[in-house]
């Protein structure tokens, strides 16, 4: 019985082969106690085919003799046995692998009836590592013949795809519950490639635009939009392209039943750990009714608008006319008017706006409602100058804060830094927890002489009134000996109905 089934290789090849250790296995197994007898008996064939197997890196075992089918295999297969390596290594198959005998039987038929044939991904149920464990594999069936043609042994090459249907599983189950919940959304979702070629719609966008599933891939998106819209959302779709950054545009698009819809398109993109850009997704909702409704607002808030700004300008004239026939009464008809004025631009500048009619000013901007009033007052330099913190203001503050601000600014012309060509006034404003501070300090007045009056006019009463009255804030007047300082510290809960609703 030869000590090896390379029995003519020299020491060296001899002791590099049996580095491998189910070589060694193979050399110093006692063959002679199994069906296929002392090795010096097989046909050259089978121990060409048993030298192959051994020293190759493919898994693959030899299901040897027609009786038995004798286990002979290589160290890749006996990596997938497992556990159950060495104990299998000479055994017959059906007793190595009990739980699938069955399978083999039918396999120990097939291949020693010659044929060829081969398994993908077959579901199977093995013991390994001392428990049943599901697994997948892919099998190749040859016979091993003998000069005459006749089958000596079964060659089964072996490849576990375990780990790669697992993962196609998982892919299908993850996609399956994204299609099951991008369809059962009621918005339209779509994906594009990182090029910004679409290659997904779920169902609610062939349900809106009653287009042909694959006729809107690519770039075939852009003719379901309205013909003025075509443009401006390739150009805003191809910034984000360039820039990666979302992707948001209100535009038009062709409802199933022709008529063209506003939607609010968005989107966003999917980066790899690189940060490179892999994917987009986004998402279209459909908002003409909202934008309807929108518009038909403008149009009430600006005939609105139109008729509070008449009213404004008739009680001006009504207190010009009175005037007329009361000459003494003229300064005091001016003051109101100019008050009148005030609350004038107070209203227009505070009022609802749409995207069309907004001024470039933040309309809920304190320090740009000042701005706004105190316009007439820059007419060299900057005599008006705005630091500090911001505040947000809604309609119900810019009434009182424009009285206040306009009276501040009446009196300076008259008595204060505005009335010196070299004054100016800074404004500084501070948010301080709870309260919004700010300071209105004059510089470059006149010289102030005596002490401050202790009661003050109509006008002081006005401020006083919008102050502490409708904004809750107090306010002290301290007479300096280089111009007036104005402390305010208003809550801000008291500027802007969206603080109230916070508290």
């Amino acid at each position: 019985m030869p000590k090896t089934f390379f029995p003519n290789s020299d020491p060296a090849t001899k002791a590099r082969l049996e580095e491998n250790e189910v070589i060694r296995l193979a050399n110093s197994f006692d063959w002679s106690t199994t069906s296929l007898g002392p090795v010096p008996e097989w046909p050259e064939a089978l121990k060409s085919a048993v030298r192959m197997v051994l020293t190759s890196t493919v898994p693959m075992v030899l299901l040897a003799g027609e009786r038995d089918g004798v286990l002979i295999y290589n160290t890749g297969y006996a990596e997938f046995a497992g556990n159950r390596h060495p104990e299998i290594f000479g055994k017959p198959v059906l007793k190595a692998w009990p739980e699938i005998a069955d399978l083999n039987a039918e396999n120990m038929r097939r291949g020693f009836a010659g044929e060829t044939w081969a398994l993908f991904d077959l579901p199977m149920t093995l013991d390994r590592d001392g428990t049943l464990q599901p697994l997948h594999i892919n099998m190749s069936y040859s016979p091993v013949l003998d000069n005459a043609g006749h089958p000596l042994a079964i060659l089964v090459i072996v490849q576990e795809t375990t780990a790669r249907v697992r993962a196609e599983v998982a892919r299908d189950d993850s996609e399956l519950r994204f299609r099951t919940l991008a369809d059962t959304m009621p918005q339209m979702v779509w994906s594009t490639l990182p090029d910004g070629n679409h290659d997904y719609y779920n169902a609610r966008w062939y349900e809106f635009t009653g287009t042909v599933p694959g006729t809107t891939d690519g770039e075939g998106w852009n003719g379901v939009f309205h013909p003025d819209d075509q443009q401006r959302a390739w150009e805003v779709w191809r910034e984000s392209l360039a820039t990666g950054a979302p992707y948001q545009i209100e535009y038009r698009l062709r409802h199933h039943s022709g008529d063209y819809r506003w939607v609010l398109g968005r989107a966003l993109p999917v980066r790899n750990d690189k940060g490179d850009i892999v994917r987009w997704f986004g998402t279209l909702t459909d908002i003409h009714e909202t934008r309807l409704a929108a518009e038909e607002r403008e149009l009430v808030a600006q005939e609105l608008s139109h008729r509070i700004k008449n009213i404004f300008s008739v009680l001006s004239g009504i207190v010009g006319l009175s005037a007329r026939s009361y000459p003494e009464m003229r300064e005091l008809s001016n003051e109101l008017r100019q008050r009148i004025l005030a609350l004038g631009k107070a209203h227009d500048f505070i009022r609802p706006h749409s995207s069309a009619s907004q001024p470039l000013a933040n309309p809920s901007s304190l320090h740009a409602l000042v701005s706004e009033l105190l316009s007439p007052y820059r007419d060299s330099g900057e005599r008006v100058q705005t630091v500090g913190d911001d505040a947000h203001i809604d309609d119900g503050a810019a009434t009182p804060l424009a009285l206040l601000f306009h009276e501040l600014a009446t009196n300076s012309a008259k008595y204060g830094a505005l009335s010196q060509p070299d004054g100016f006034i800074t404004l500084t404003g501070k948010a301080d927890g709870d309260s919004y501070l700010m300071t209105w300090k004059e510089y470059g007045g006149p010289a102030i002489s005596g002490l401050p009056p202790t009661q003050g006019g109509f006008g002081s009463r006005l401020v006083q009134l919008s102050v502490e009255g409708q904004l809750r804030g107090t306010m002290a007047q301290h007479w300096e000996a280089d111009g007036l300082r104005v402390e305010l510290a208003i809550p801000k809960e008291s500027l802007s109905r969206s603080n109230r609703l916070t508290h």
